[in-house]
């Protein structure tokens, strides 16, 4: 039985994966590195061997707990022997904003690809080259699937981190401590993370931050409404319109910055 991690992408799967890490498999290994990650918490695009229709899994996960990676819906992972499901969940705003840092996209293709994602709820690299579904099919498939889910909102591991924790670990049957959760906080932080990455990137090791042929950084700035730093109010309407059901089911509200010329008022 596996356990999975699954969200769109951009939407916190590396994070979960680190954290789970932590509360699993830290008191196994003497340092930390995203190898490590990918051997401990397979991605499964990149494990499952299309010729044997078989996840190939490092040696060190025989009699452990097991917790697979994917992007993929539940209907295209209904083979596999499922056991619980974390199902990760971002603002689409910062999705689509990650999105576009990601693929190093143009800010004058931006409008292009908001109009995309508006429309097909993903971008077309994803859908065509990856298979991914999009957001709210992966979404929707995972929530009607009926196995047993835990709903994680990237936003609440930004904002109520100790907590999120505290219900992560009753889900999954573990015990853990303050002292713990507080050591999770830290060896999880985006700065340690991002730090881990640009080291891993010098060496030109690989591991979960690879992008390949890139020189892009996987971890970009791990905060919560940075959408106001790349959209337009136009483009921001549109998403949210867009998303709008999704949104107001995990309240996503949007407050609008606006611009007031204070010497026409005073």
């Amino acid at each position: 039985m596996f356990n999975f991690i699954t969200s769109y992408p951009k939407s916190g799967n590396t994070w979960l994966r680190f954290i789970i890490f932590e509360i699993y498999f830290r008191d196994m290994v003497s340092e930390i590195s995203s190898d490590l990650v990918e051997k401990y918490i397979p991605d499964f695009h990149k494990k499952f061997n299309i010729e044997t229709r078989s996840l190939v899994l490092n040696p060190v996960l025989k009699n452990n707990e097991v917790f697979i990676k994917t992007h993929f819906s539940f209907e295209q992972m209904s083979s596999m022997k499922i056991n619980k499901v974390l199902l990760v969940v971002r603002n689409p705003l910062d999705v689509i904003v990650s999105l576009v840092h990601y693929y190093n996209i143009d800010k004058n293709d931006i409008d292009s690809v908001v109009m995309d994602f508006s429309e097909n709820h993903t971008i077309s690299r994803i859908k065509e080259k990856l298979k991914f579904p999009g957001l709210i099919e992966h979404h929707d498939s995972w929530i009607n699937s009926k196995n047993e889910i835990l709903i994680l909102r990237y936003e609440d591991l930004v904002e109520n981190f100790n907590n999120t924790i505290i219900k992560l670990t009753k889900f999954l049957d573990k015990e853990i401590d303050d002292n713990k959760i507080e050591k999770i906080k830290l060896n999880t932080s985006f700065k340690i993370m991002k730090d881990m990455e640009k080291s891993e990137k010098q060496k030109k090791l690989e591991g979960a931050f690879r992008i390949p042929n890139s020189k892009k950084f996987f971890m970009n700035k791990g905060k919560s409404n940075g959408y106001f730093d790349v959209l337009n109010t136009d483009q921001i309407e549109k998403l949210r319109k867009a998303f709008s059901s999704f949104m107001k089911t995990y309240n996503y509200w949007i407050t609008l910055r606006i611009s007031i010329n204070w010497n026409s008022i005073l």
